[in-house]
């Protein structure tokens, strides 16, 4: 299938390296000192190595490995959710941790690293880093910091859309979660060329939609799937979906399409996008599991 993105290799380029630059000053950004004890994990042999749980306790923050925030995640969420001053400096230093590997992870170009087992097999927004979140670290981060976290998630969302990464809704997420940006990013994309514009939507809804005609089209209800993200959020996402300017940006360049699959994508990501709407005002989902 065809498909137009509306990026240039230079301007994917040029993205790549401000999502790795950004990573590497937030890591290096942080206070150079070591954990020195671990609260939100399982501090037993099982859950943790060993020798993992004392370099994690001896490193300094900066300088702590991919491998030890792996070993660390096989042991989150067994404690329970603690807000003392020390478990948000943990939280603190294991998050910058991990969206830090989770951008540096997406903008790996094809072949560098086997794409079935990124990070996202246990940095996910659904998973154990809820209780991360839990302790209320957001919160206590300062305005330049947080701002400084909100713009390098915000280029990794931007990322993911330019590359129709299946990762989309993950970077929406955790932006959600350290405190906004999204309804920026949306209306950015919505006065945007138009091909980036429809170029969001095709990025969010790729899990959903396909060009194959035996494909069934099922509904996506936001509030169910994107559960993480904060209410006002999803409803900010819903409320730009249902725009009629969204449903004739999709429906002009399928009746401009010179390519007959490209054409019967967007017939379906229209047909998408209703049922998902209906799915999402009427979800059992809008304020937390039924």
């Amino acid at each position: 299938m065809a498909v137009r993105t509306g990026y240039t290799r230079s301007e994917l380029a040029e993205m790549v390296q401000a999502v790795t630059d950004q990573a590497d000053v937030l890591v290096a950004g942080l206070p150079n000192e070591p954990l020195r004890e671990i609260l939100l994990a399982c501090n037993c042999g099982r859950c943790l190595d060993p020798e993992a749980l004392l370099s994690l306790r001896r490193t300094p923050a900066p300088e702590l490995i991919d491998a030890l925030i792996a070993q660390y995640f096989s042991g989150l969420g067994a404690t329970g959710t603690k807000t003392n001053e020390h478990a948000r400096f943990e939280a603190r230093v294991i998050l910058t941790h991990a969206i830090a590997i989770i951008g540096r992870w997406v903008v790996l170009p094809s072949g560098k690293a086997d794409r079935r087992s990124g990070p996202f097999s246990y940095l996910s927004p659904s998973g154990s880093m809820q209780c991360l979140f839990e302790t209320g670290v957001v919160a206590t981060l300062d305005t330049e910091l947080r701002t400084e976290i909100q713009n390098y998630l915000s280029d990794v969302v931007r990322y993911c859309v330019a590359k129709g990464s299946p990762h989309l809704d993950s970077a929406l997420c955790l932006l959600s979660l350290f405190g906004g940006r999204v309804q920026d990013i949306v209306a950015e994309f919505k006065v945007d060329r138009p091909l980036r514009h429809l170029r969001f939507w095709t990025a969010l809804a790729r899990r959903h939609v396909s060009a194959d005609p035996d494909d069934r089209v099922n509904a996506t209800d936001l509030h169910k799937w994107l559960s993480e993200m904060t209410l006002m959020d999803r409803d900010h996402l819903l409320t730009a979906l249902e725009e009629p300017e969204v449903g004739r940006l999709i429906e002009r360049f399928a009746f401009n399409a010179k390519d007959e699959a490209w054409m019967l994508y967007l017939s379906r990501l229209l047909e998408w996008r209703e049922a998902s709407i209906l799915a999402t005002r009427y979800s059992k989902y809008a304020n937390g599991r039924p």
